[in-house]
């Protein structure tokens, strides 16, 4: 098989939040923790840096993947994917605003501060805030992303994978 056709049937990368074209040469999956620094300043690059060097060539794929070190992450994560699931135009700039506060952020204030990003964007209405962050909540998307995998299709750590034609 084709590695990179390999990579795309282990690597979901359909109806997932995404920027850039689906037919672009190159796909990015980053696979980031929303408390991670360094997944921080990886994000930062790609929205500074490669997407506008590259435009049209490259389209990144997004996938959460809380670290159980820490504390607020797996909140985010879910805050994220509910969001994408209202309304994806909502997914990068919620993400971007948690990464560019995580030294704002902890678990106590997690919560309100994604309601006040989301009800400034007016997108937010549909969700309903004590449920969204909960192990249970109802974004089905979210739920289905955290049904366990097999080891081999599922990274050990925050990374990246890139597909190129």
């Amino acid at each position: 098989m084709d590695p990179r056709q390999q990579a795309l049937h282990i690597i979901s990368t359909h109806d997932e939040p995404s920027i850039g074209p689906a037919n672009a040469p190159v796909t990015l999956v980053e696979y980031a923790d929303l408390q991670c620094p360094t997944c921080a300043r990886m994000h930062e690059f790609l929205e500074t840096k490669v997407l506008p060097r590259y435009g049209s060539k490259v389209r990144i794929v997004f996938k959460e993947f809380p670290l159980p070190m820490h504390d607020w992450s797996f909140n985010a994560a879910i805050a994220d994917q509910c969001a994408y699931e209202l309304n994806p135009s909502t997914y990068v700039p919620l993400r971007t605003a948690i990464f560019r506060n995580q030294t704002l952020i902890n678990i106590a204030n997690l919560r309100g501060n994604a309601a006040e990003f989301m009800a400034k964007r007016r997108d937010w209405t549909a969700c309903n805030w004590p449920d969204a962050l909960t192990p249970n909540h109802p974004c089905p998307a979210f739920n289905a992303m955290w049904r366990k995998p097999s080891a081999s299709k599922w990274p050990p750590r925050p990374q990246f994978s890139s597909m190129a034609e």
